[in-house]
């Protein structure tokens, strides 16, 4: 048995739902520990594998954790982020750490130590790691300055893919997060207006939760919407509220971009989905992120130098055409693929 400790599963947690993917399609039995503190309760999702969702008290969360790991009988702690009690439990009781970084300037291990007071405490904890997983090339090399690099997996996020590459296209675009001022959605419309909105028919849908935010990101949704309507843009950019799985793969389906001008990310899901359904990435890099995701000749043609440049439709166009994206995600970061990847790393630490 697997335990996962992850955030916040039930909102628009990258990470968390990348886990529960992963879990999901590994083929052994798997426990995750949600911690979101929305009241106690187990949900079963399959035969081999159960969601606890912790309760808002503390306290009570180490021993329900400490439960039900005795009674799954857990050997491996698979922790979706920098989770300092699970590195606790884990020491004490003698399990197997698997720590994967998911964040790049947020987890990674420079970042830790730079935020964090107790930079013995954090070298520490990192000691006890038996496996740290980076998504990406330059998570792993700051990492490998705190941890035995033999310590350490380069394993990239997981996407599902459709039978074949989608050619069907809108003049449609989208925007997939948090609408927040690290996903920079505002300059995602502002781009947007300033190359696309005079295409017939054209559209921009910011697809990610309006409601139940924190003050910030309230105030900051209300400038996106302000900007919209006073470019008197509302037919134009449409958001959508938060919506399942399968409505933002139906959005990237009949999309033709995805623009993601995020200022930093580990490995974002939502570049790979949009991949798997041949909807180009128009990005800024992402602090290097992207040099690991896209192919040169992709990288080249999609990476802006700065938002006042642009990717011209003609260029997109051609991309879907090619299919380039599609069979690369297939090639490089398959369900199958990055499932036996896990399955292969957790029978090696298994007795």
């Amino acid at each position: 048995m697997i335990a996962y400790f992850v955030y916040n599963l039930n909102r628009y947690s990258g990470a968390a739902r990348q886990a529960l993917l992963l879990a999901k399609n590994v083929g052994l039995p798997i426990v995750i520990f949600n911690h979101e503190r929305v009241g106690l309760s187990v949900e079963k999702i399959s035969n081999l594998v159960e969601i606890v969702n912790l309760p808002k008290s503390r306290v009570l969360s180490l021993f329900v954790i400490l439960y039900f790991i005795a009674r799954k009988k857990v050997k491996i702690l698979h922790l979706h982020g920098f989770f300092e009690h699970g590195i606790f439990i884990g020491t004490v009781l003698r399990k197997k750490i698997i720590l994967k970084t998911t964040l790049l300037d947020s987890d990674d291990f420079d970042s830790l130590l730079n935020k964090r007071k107790c930079k013995r405490l954090i070298l520490f904890l990192l000691s006890k790691v038996d496996v740290n997983v980076c998504q990406t090339n330059p998570i792993a090399e700051i990492n490998s300055k705190h941890i035995d690099v033999k310590k350490i997996e380069v394993i990239p996020n997981a996407v599902r893919l459709p039978e074949r590459a989608s050619l069907q296209k809108e003049n449609s675009f989208c925007f997939v997060g948090l609408v927040c001022d690290r996903k920079q959605t505002y300059e995602s419309i502002v781009y947007y207006l300033n190359n696309y909105s005079k295409l017939p028919n054209s559209i921009l849908y910011i697809i990610g939760p309006t409601s139940g935010l924190k003050e910030s990101q309230s105030q900051y949704y209300e400038k996106c919407r302000s900007l919209v309507i006073d470019c008197r843009a509302e037919e134009k950019v449409i958001f959508t509220g938060n919506v399942d799985e399968q409505d933002v793969v139906s959005y990237l389906s009949k999309s033709k971009a995805l623009l993601f001008f995020s200022k930093y990310e580990g490995m974002p899901n939502v570049v790979l989905e949009a991949m798997a359904n041949n909807c180009a990435p128009v990005t800024t890099g992402v602090g290097g992120v992207m040099q690991n995701i896209l192919e040169e000749n992709e990288y080249d043609q999609l990476t802006l130098s700065s938002l006042s440049a642009s990717v011209s439709i003609s260029d997109i166009d051609d991309i879907i055409a090619s299919k380039a994206l599609y069979f690369q995600a297939k090639k490089q970061f398959s369900l199958e693929i990055i499932s036996n990847r896990y399955y292969e790393l957790y029978k090696g630490l298994l007795p």
